[in-house]
């Protein structure tokens, strides 16, 4: 058998998890696994529901509560100057139980030491007699005692200042939902095991909410359904083992081709270094005849330089006969550039006098701009004093509009308390002539019963 366990099709066909279960028949399994119902239907289902998702958003509240803490002035805008105060209190009660229980720890720890070396002290003799060393710590011992039963109170004291004080900051946090909803939107971090207790209880919620969703025969029917898929995971166990061993065969006869391959491969590397030792020769016979092509190089190329030496005799000869040449005519040049700045010098002082006309009607047109810009001024301080008063007016009718809008709210509290004490009245008088028809009805019986 020809078995490739690197192949594309491995793991499909005879080879798959479940050889006698089509996909239809495991989406229908996983369907089987959820519950039929999809919303909460009972009362008290909703309540649990609800009690743990507060539950969570309060974890969620109190995880981000010490960052909250830690930059409070990035927050008191958002939260309100009591709600800061609270926070701020419960900082300080929160250091302060951090201090008592350091020190608690620090006194335990005091206490095992000196426990400790007290049992050292006292020693013990080979033939098992224990040897006590006469001390007078029994008072010492009283008071320290003391000492740590004041601190355990003191920080039993502190816990329950801060439990009660962590409890009203989340009353004040409920009164506030937009603050919360603004500090859990920006997702501060916290520390890894307050993550995982959320995440803990998170998934508690999704598993008592698939427990209320499924009923007692779904349960019953799922059972059923994991003990059959159980029983194919045993089948399928069977078959991956007699997949191992045909692929462990497989493996063995792989190996046995790999020897025979690498066999091939050492000859393979033998005729290379037959070739390598040829190439090795006709590199060196290459490189014997680089060297004698350079030596000839160089012979031609000093004949070469003594032949470039006499050109550059006859084109130094050519070159001081062109600079003289171009001497002269630099002086020429330089005659004719004189004259030209001469000129220049000329158009300038014209135009010197031009510009002095053309400045006079300059300031003459910056005086008339300067008049305009103090009309311009006059004209903006007027209009500033017409936006003041159209501001003024603006606020007065916004004033007014509040001031009616209080008293429609006002109107309309009022109607809404006639409305309840009539209703109540009306009650009120139904009840009480209810109660005198059933005193009549009592007063007639007694009368018949007497007349009888």
């Amino acid at each position: 058998m020809n078995f490739n366990p690197d192949s594309p099709t491995r793991g499909l066909g005879a080879y798959s998890p479940h050889p006698s279960l089509p996909k239809s028949a495991l989406g229908d399994a996983c369907k089987i696994l959820e519950p039929t119902r999809k919303t909460i239907q009972t009362l008290e289902a909703q309540r649990l529901i609800a009690v743990l998702e507060d539950t969570i958003h309060r974890l969620e509240l109190v995880m981000a509560l010490q960052q909250v803490l830690q930059q409070l002035p990035r927050f008191k805008i958002m939260l309100g100057t009591e709600l800061v105060d609270l926070m701020e209190n419960h900082d300080v009660r929160q250091r302060q139980y951090q201090v008592l229980v350091g020190r608690l720890q620090k006194e335990d720890l005091r206490i095992a030491c000196a426990e400790r070396r007290s049992l050292i002290d006292k020693g013990i003799q080979g033939d098992g007699q224990e040897v006590f060393v006469p001390r007078d710590i029994s008072s010492e011992e009283d008071d320290v005692n003391e000492y740590w039963q004041m601190m355990k109170k003191d920080t039993a004291i502190s816990e329950q200042g801060l439990k009660y004080s962590l409890l009203d900051l989340l009353r004040y946090f409920k009164k506030n939902p937009k603050a919360v909803e603004n500090i859990l939107a920006l997702k501060l971090p916290c520390a890894p095991a307050y993550r995982t207790f959320l995440d803990y209880m998170e998934q508690l919620m999704t598993i008592m909410k698939e427990r209320l969703l499924t009923f007692p025969s779904e349960e019953l029917r799922r059972k059923k359904m994991i003990i059959d898929i159980f029983m194919r995971e045993r089948k399928t166990n069977a078959t991956k083992e007699k997949l191992e061993a045909k692929y462990i065969d497989a493996v063995k006869e792989k190996e046995a081709e790999i020897s025979e391959r690498n066999s091939v491969i050492t000859q393979l590397k033998n005729e290379l270094s037959m070739l390598d030792k040829i190439t090795r020769d006709n590199h060196q016979k290459m490189l014997s005849d680089a060297i004698k092509q350079c030596s000839f190089d160089a012979k031609s190329s000093k004949t070469k330089k003594t032949r470039i030496r006499d050109e550059m005799l006859s084109i130094k000869k050519e070159l001081r006969d062109h600079s003289r040449e171009h001497r002269e005519a630099e002086t020429s040049m330089r005659k004719r550039t004189f004259k030209i700045g001469t000129e220049v010098f000329n158009w300038v002082q014209k135009y010197d006098a031009d510009m002095g006309g053309r400045q006079d009607e300059y300031d003459r047109i910056n005086k008339q701009y300067e008049g305009e810009k103090e009309d311009l001024s006059e004209l903006e301080n007027r209009f500033k004093t017409i936006e003041e008063q159209y501001d003024a007016i603006v606020e007065e009718r916004k004033l007014a509009l509040e001031a009616a809008q209080r008293k429609e709210e006002e109107l309309r509290r009022q109607s809404l308390a006639v409305t309840k004490i009539a209703a109540l009245w009306k009650g009120y008088i139904y009840r009480k002539n209810l109660k005198k028809k059933a005193q009549k009805g009592k007063g007639g019986k007694k009368d018949g019963r007497k007349r009888k």
